[in-house]
């Protein structure tokens, strides 16, 4: 077996195998390595179980304890390394630093990961802007959605905020009648200022109509079934609501 270079040596005076912390390098990749504890510490805006939530590497339950332990792969615990950094940007924290170590029981060979995240400031919308760029008599009603939008001027600039107000955005136009309507989104994040600002383009398109509908998949029900009991016909001002 690779021999392990501990950072530290702990459990020989109390009578249990001897606990080294080493580094995901130091394990052997010929042993198969169990996990016994995870444990995060320094997140102070995400609870550890929405964290973990996001992680391929899993203790067993503490319900089943006539199970066997976990297996631990490390491959995936580097992976899991990465994961919990896109997560934090995706939540505006681009300035996170994700550190580890391993409380090894190289005897029974047994791995207990302990990840410390130093979450740092977030990044803020300092700016929101919209242009309707065909169509500008509609700029006041986009005006007005400003408040029931995801993403707004003060908050931190999570991904999938900036995401859903592009949805938003769309979803009012189809409503509108514009079937064909886009938005294009861009975000400028300045991380030494810890700022984002985020434009929306919009261009409306012209009004759209229902064309014909078509059903398919059906075995047990005959199409025509689930025709009429549409509420829209072709040739009526298209709405998302109605489909």
């Amino acid at each position: 077996m690779k021999r392990l270079c501990p950072l530290f040596l702990i459990g020989i005076l109390f009578g249990g195998p001897p606990v080294l912390a080493v580094t995901l390098e130091d394990l052997d990749p010929h042993q198969e390595w169990r996990i016994k504890e995870f444990t995060v510490t320094g997140n102070e805006h995400f609870p550890t179980s929405e964290l973990l939530a996001e992680l391929v590497t899993k203790t067993r339950p503490w319900y089943t304890p006539w199970r066997p332990q976990a297996q631990f792969d490390p491959g995936g615990f580097a992976t899991d390394l990465e994961r919990l950094q896109r997560f934090y940007q995706g939540h505006g924290y681009y300035e996170a630093q994700i550190s580890y170590d391993l409380a090894v029981a190289d005897a029974t060979h047994v791995v207990s990961p302990q990840v410390t995240i130093h979450e740092g400031e977030p990044v803020y919308v300092t700016q929101l802007g919209f242009d309707v760029t065909d169509q500008p008599e509609f700029a006041p009603a986009v005006e007005a959605l400003r408040p029931s939008l995801p993403l707004s001027e003060g908050k931190v600039f999570a991904e999938a905020d900036y995401q859903q107000t592009e949805a938003k955005l769309k979803e009012f136009f189809l409503d509108q009648h514009r079937g064909r309507v886009t938005v294009d989104r861009t975000a400028q994040v300045i991380l030494d200022q810890h700022t984002a600002a985020v434009h929306y383009a919009i261009t409306v398109g012209p009004a759209t109509v229902f064309g014909e509908t078509q059903v398919e998949g059906t075995t047990r029900v005959d199409p025509s079934l689930v025709s009429r009991e549409l509420v829209y016909k072709p040739g009526e001002l298209f709405s998302a609501k109605a489909v």
